[in-house]
């Protein structure tokens, strides 16, 4: 696979409350993604590789939760990476380059 750039062109967050009795993990998951992609202006067919960061298996209660989130990640037969590190994920997702970004690259991979 030939290395090519790679970008973070939009964010999105899910509803900010306590406890959301009316969504699970997955639907957590698409709603952030849905708003990331509006606001990036595009949608999955555009996406190329999916980078997540989640908590270690032992704190999800489930082994290996990326593959149960595949489809809500936009992810079903795309490159898909998880990065975990017990405390700092979000800042370890930030700067983990996956295999598909070409070396040296941390801003925006």
């Amino acid at each position: 696979m030939a290395k090519q750039p790679a970008a973070v062109i939009g964010v999105g967050q899910t509803h900010h409350r306590a406890k959301r009795d009316d969504v699970s993990i997955a639907g957590l998951c698409r709603e952030a993604i849905d708003r990331a992609l509006a606001d990036a202006g595009v949608g999955f067919d555009d996406i190329d590789a999916i980078v997540v960061g989640k908590a270690p298996d032992l704190f999800e209660g489930v082994m290996m939760p990326e593959l149960y989130l595949a489809e809500a990640l936009g992810a079903a037969g795309k490159p898909l990476i998880r990065v975990h590190t017990a405390g700092s994920v979000g800042a370890r997702r930030r700067s983990s380059r996956p295999p598909w970004c070409r070396p040296g690259c941390t801003s925006g991979c």
